[in-house]
């Protein structure tokens, strides 16, 4: 079996056993009742999710948070109201595979994420097969699971998408197919903020290439460029400005400063704030090893992608979303390779980090915010 075929078997087992475990966790979560049918009805905006059958039970269990305004804009289009403050490749998409679903936006939304989930697993087990690296007897694609609020990557939301922009972007600057990882930037930004993590690791291997530095470094700016456009398309539109829109939504602003009487507030940490928090320091780790490593650019792309939601957090939550955002940091499932080996430490450490993607996953059902 060539390396491509072996890269894309791993992809779709792995999804396979992740989408099916979480699809029966879901299912027995409504099953069992522990759904209140009117829990949450004041964040749908009079979308009305089904209660009985098995499109309850399967599919608009997920219907969330973020996941409500991006089919709010598939239906109704954008606004001077929340909805302007999402980035519109996700929605865009996934009206697309709505339409062909036969108006079921919210499968059409959960298909593109599931997809885009497989891509990254392919993407990650091929840049494995070129990167050099102390390699560990299992694959990096495994590691995933030992994310917290990894499951994020195979719901309604568009961080699956994101990550497989970016790693397809990195991929063909490192084989030097630089209109493509321009054109790949360019979608990445259209499709969410994080992507401007992804122009630091462009510019970075773009500096260590001396041949064709210059061309390397103007195409590394292809997250911006898209970042840019959606931003100038809604001051176009008259629509608030984007951070008085954040600040209005969920009390981010630009800096840092952290409210201590906030932070020490137990039930933030014990419910919902460890999942940040773990993926903070595991991306320090990471950032860490790269260094270590002599992998300069996956440092600098790592730490930047870490600033990213601390400097835009809440005081009273620094952390806040970090589980959620850090979920593009690829370094750290390379990390995790060196970091943990076969045996009885990996084994307890994988069962603690199903229970955790379970409980989270479990909460998120429930209407529970996670980051």
């Amino acid at each position: 079996m060539n390396m491509h075929m072996r890269s894309l078997l791993r992809a779709i087992t792995t999804w396979s056993v992740w989408r099916v475990g979480l699809s029966f966790w879901g299912y027995f979560i409504w099953w069992k009742g522990l759904i209140n049918p009117e829990g949450g009805r004041e964040w749908l905006y009079g979308i009305e999710p089904a209660i009985e059958g098995a499109r309850a039970g399967l599919i608009d269990i997920w219907m969330r948070w973020d996941t409500v305004h991006y089919l709010r804009i598939i239906q109704d289009g954008y606004g001077p109201d929340e909805r302007s403050a999402f980035f519109p490749l996700y929605p865009f998409i996934g009206k697309a595979f709505g339409f062909v679903l036969a108006g079921n936006n919210l499968l059409g939304l959960l298909l593109v994420s599931n997809l885009a989930a497989i891509g990254c697993f392919y993407l990650i087990d091929s840049l494995e097969q070129i990167e050099d690296y102390k390699v560990k007897s299992h694959p990096v694609v495994s590691n995933l699971i030992f994310y917290p609020a990894a499951f994020f990557l195979i719901v309604a939301y568009p961080q699956s998408l994101v990550l497989l922009f970016s790693l397809a972007a990195y991929l063909a600057q490192k084989k030097n197919l630089l209109l493509l990882s321009f054109i790949l930037g360019i979608v990445a930004g259209l499709t969410h903020s994080t992507a401007l993590a992804l122009t630091i690791l462009l510019i970075a291997n773009a500096l260590a290439d001396k041949r064709i530095r210059k061309i390397k470094f103007i195409t590394a700016f292809g997250p911006v460029l898209g970042i840019v456009i959606f931003m100038a398309w809604r001051m176009q539109a008259g629509y608030p400005m984007y951070q008085e829109l954040q600040w209005t939504m969920s009390n981010r602003s630009i800096g840092f400063g952290i409210d201590l009487e906030g932070v020490m507030t137990p039930g933030v940490w014990l419910l919902r704030g460890w999942p940040n928090l773990l993926a903070f320091f595991m991306g320090v780790g990471s950032v860490l090893w790269a260094y270590r490593n002599h992998k300069l650019e996956w440092a600098a792309y790592e730490a930047a992608l870490l600033m990213i939601p601390v400097m835009s957090a809440p005081s009273f939550e620094p952390f806040d979303g970090l589980a959620r955002y850090a979920l593009i940091g690829f370094p750290v499932f390379f990390a995790l390779s060196t970091w943990i080996s076969n045996g009885w430490w990996r084994l307890i450490l994988f069962a603690l980090a199903i229970g955790g993607n379970l409980y989270l996953s479990g909460l998120f059902i429930m209407w529970g915010f996670i980051g």
